[in-house]
């Protein structure tokens, strides 16, 4: 896509789900035929978007969709590479060691791949903990009016504008469903370990047995941005 395309589209006053149809619909590429180039498509109109326009144009709505497409991209990126890291580390270690066997060689496999995506997982999980937190302090409304916090008390107030409390308000309203609220616990707990210990970004045991998990994430960012704002964040690619 050439550079007056862009500027043609980032010209016109629209916000970022509109800029992002304007650039598919110029973009050659089909979302059913292609949907990881479509991804690609959409992550670099989004970072556009930012580069180009004037941050105090952006609203909330728009970073908060694009730290979605973020999300959604580390985590596909992650998973590749952990997964082609595992692979690879797993022929090495079976052709070296003798002395292990599959299991063995397995989980030491696992673990390099593990060491190779911590980084990348604890900006991920920070930056869907953030935009949770800010998404369920917008969808609070929804159980517990303005009005009514405001009169609460300094203790209430705290707990309510707490993250896991907002969690778990949402869960037991039935604002959100119970896998999204289990999954919304689920990144505040490992958010929190990776943050405030240096060794479990590059070992990731608090992720032991639950590495499926990750790709729960798009999913319950996608409800509570849906609950938000009336469509969803992934609205034209599975991403």
């Amino acid at each position: 896509m050439g550079a007056d395309t862009d500027d043609e589209v980032r010209s016109e006053r629209y916000d970022i789900h509109n800029y992002i149809k304007e650039v598919l619909d110029k973009s050659e590429f089909d979302a059913d035929e292609n949907p990881l180039e479509m991804s690609d498509v959409i992550r670099a109109a989004a970072s556009r978007y930012v580069v180009e326009g004037n941050s105090d144009d952006i609203a909330d709505h728009e970073y908060h969709y694009i730290t979605a497409v973020r999300i959604a991209d580390n985590i596909s990126r992650s998973s590749s590479v952990y997964k082609e890291t595992a692979r690879d580390m797993y022929n090495e270690f079976e052709e070296s060691h003798d002395d292990l066997n599959d299991e063995e060689i397995e989980a030491m496999a696992e673990d390099a791949g593990k060491f190779t995506i911590g980084n990348n997982l604890t900006v991920t999980y920070s930056m869907a903990y953030e935009l949770l937190d800010d998404l369920m302090e917008e969808a609070m409304p929804l159980i517990l009016p303005e009005e009514d916090r405001k009169k609460a008390g300094g203790t209430l107030k705290s707990q309510v504008n707490e993250y896991f409390s907002k969690q778990q308000l949402l869960g037991q309203c039935g604002v959100v469903s119970e896998e999204t609220a289990s999954t919304i616990q689920h990144i505040g707990g490992i958010r929190h370990d990776v943050v405030h210990d240096v060794e479990e970004r590059f070992t990731l045991d608090t992720l032991d047995g639950d590495m499926d998990r990750i790709d729960e994430i798009p999913g319950a960012v996608n409800e509570v941005y849906e609950l938000v704002y009336g469509e969803p964040a992934y609205q034209y690619v599975d991403e």
